[in-house]
């Protein structure tokens, strides 16, 4: 059985960079993780979602150059271009981290832990043990209790960053910054995008003139 100085389970900002830490202190490291490194953020949040958001800049771009004289016309969107675009970024980044790894001579093991003892865990049949384990498991998305929605094939933000095609229409329930970053990102695109939030205001947790100036820009892009 392998046993490290520093056991982690999980390879999300929590998890890979406590990793690098841990390994610069001079520790064995281990990280196990089981979808992809990188963890929410760079796979499913905030990564992809601000390469959506550059793609709107560029569009909004060319409508303000029309303003100033510099006549452009759009083709099309081939949304498509764009994904692949975004999965570089994520794979570009993955590859940092993986490199980063490597030399600070940190374990990488893809697989799901499975807890077997006291600081013990099973990961593809076998055994590895941390004399220090540090839970890094992330979190998922909530799906609100919302009666008929187990009845439509619906999207999280785990699954939407896999769409191949650019929906013509888009539902956003919730109105906090990962939604509205989701808005700003598909309604320069020509998505035509309504944002249900149960609160009176979007961005609660943000500025009140920020909200301001967030929810005026959403109105003019109807």
């Amino acid at each position: 059985m392998s046993v490290y100085d520093v056991l982690i389970i999980g390879a999300g900002p929590g998890g890979y960079v406590a990793a690098e830490e841990a390994a610069r202190l001079g520790k064995k490291v281990a990280v196990v993780e089981k979808k992809s490194i990188g963890g929410t953020c760079l796979n499913v949040g905030c990564i992809p979602s601000k390469a959506y958001l550059q793609h709107g800049h560029w569009l909004l771009t060319m409508e303000e150059a029309r303003r100033y004289g510099i006549e452009s016309k759009l083709e099309r969107i081939d949304f498509e271009k764009l994904v692949d675009r975004k999965n570089q970024v994520i794979a570009s980044l993955q590859s940092g981290i993986h490199a980063s790894f490597k030399s600070l001579g940190i374990e990488y093991i893809e697989g799901q832990a499975k807890f077997v003892k006291d600081r013990t865990f099973s990961v593809n049949g076998k055994e590895i043990s941390g004399k220090d384990v540090i839970l890094a498991t992330g979190s998922y998305p909530f799906v609100p209790p919302i009666k008929g929605l187990g009845q439509v094939d619906y999207l999280t933000t785990d699954t939407f960053f896999d769409l191949r095609e650019l929906p013509e229409k888009l539902v956003i329930i919730g109105g906090g910054v990962i939604a509205i970053e989701l808005a700003f990102a598909m309604a320069p695109l020509g998505v035509a995008v309504t944002v249900i939030e149960v609160a009176p205001e979007i961005l609660l947790t943000e500025e009140a003139e920020a909200r301001h100036v967030i929810q005026k820009k959403l109105k003019k892009w109807g």
